[in-house]
């Protein structure tokens, strides 16, 4: 549970590919790279036109819709949305370079937690900062979040009779988090060592080597929160999600696979090590009282629950994804990206090691 990321580097892909056939699916990419490193950004934006008809296209202020997006763009959003003032800070707020800079100094990450209730996301909260005397926990602006929008345009003059009506989904899930192992030992040494097997749930956790391997990724957490499509001359304004789903790396409980330890999600405090850890560190005494509402059960990348916007085929009136009467729609999509403070594997040397996040969207008609 200690800090996780100190600088923050970011790198967009974006990659569109047009449908084919009415029944195709088109892709549109997204990819951001969480580290510390010390190095400049990676930026690599391409397109691919492969039919003629209709195409996948993005956005991330919901007017200028194209194949590619601006990786400048979704660093001031993220500034912003952290409290940072970089308008009023840089002689030239509009300067790529200028921003790349200023946003790896001063886009840091810490431990968080947020509930989810009613599909929406609560107040993120830091976990740092409350070691002493089971301190209130303090809200938190260090993680990122920005806007997306997507809608599928026509290449072609549309016609009356067209109509599309979309499903939208979260493609290639699995790959969507990707992180770098690392290796430590337990400040204190193995806290489950002298449980009794007869009471204790997991017998994974009860002989762990001196020095144990997670993977990063596995306390990283990313959540979409999918909004009604609208028309896309409209513009969004106090809108709330229709569906928010929090995907997690890692799995929901201890797992051994290759050598690399996974100790699960947001498990009770007897079952959770990076817990244990941190209460003993701290001589604090946090449980599942204290732990985020609505978060228990945050989705594996392996669940293949990957439909964001599911469209209607009983209600021709209702909100679609796509083309009906001449009328593109557009929808839009808040990404959120974040170090899990409750997760059982924020050890303290996960610190200062890689996590990316790549998302590809894909429709289904």
């Amino acid at each position: 549970m200690q800090g996780v990321v100190k600088k923050v580097y970011i790198s967009i892909l974006t990659c569109v590919i047009v449908m084919i056939t009415m029944v195709a699916t088109t892709f549109a990419w997204v990819g951001i790279l969480t580290t510390t490193s010390v190095g400049d950004f990676s930026l690599e934006i391409k397109s691919s036109n492969t039919g003629e008809d209709y195409e996948l296209l993005i956005s991330t202020d919901g007017t200028s819709f194209e194949r590619e997006v601006s990786l400048m763009n979704i660093q001031k959003q993220i500034l912003s949305n952290m409290g940072i003032d970089f308008e009023h800070t840089l002689t030239n707020p509009n300067d790529a370079s200028a921003i790349s800079t200023y946003f790896n100094k001063a886009a840091k990450m810490e431990p968080v937690s947020t509930s989810l209730i009613n599909n929406q996301l609560g107040n993120f909260y830091s976990l740092s900062k409350a070691k002493e005397n089971n301190a209130d926990f303090d809200e938190s602006t260090k993680y990122f979040k920005f806007d997306l929008y997507l809608a599928i345009k026509p290449k072609v003059e549309i016609q009356e009779e067209t109509v599309i009506n979309a499903n939208l989904l979260l493609a290639s899930l699995e790959n969507s988090l990707i992180g770098t192992n690392c290796s430590g030992t337990l400040i204190n040494g193995n806290p489950f060592k002298n449980v009794s097997l007869a009471d204790f749930k997991y017998p994974i956790l009860k002989n762990l080597p001196n020095v144990i391997t997670i993977n990063s990724s596995s306390s990283a957490r990313f959540a979409l929160s999918i909004y009604n499509p609208i028309n896309i001359k409209n513009d969004y304004t106090n809108e709330t999600p229709v569906n928010t789903i929090i995907y997690q790396g890692g799995t929901n409980e201890p797992s051994l696979k290759d050598g690399i330890y996974s100790f699960g999600g947001i498990l009770p405090e007897e079952y959770n090590l990076a817990l244990k850890e941190f209460n003993s560190l701290y001589k604090t005494q946090y449980d599942i009282e204290t732990m985020p509402e609505g978060r228990l059960n945050d989705f594996e990348l392996t669940s293949g629950e990957n439909l964001l916007w599911q469209k209607s085929i009983q209600n021709n009136d209702g909100p679609y994804f796509g083309i009906r009467n001449k009328v593109i729609t557009k929808i839009k999509i808040t990404v959120f990206f974040w170090y899990e403070g409750w997760d059982s594997d924020c050890l303290n040397f996960i610190n200062f090691k890689t996590t990316s996040l790549n998302l590809a969207f894909s429709v289904d008609l």
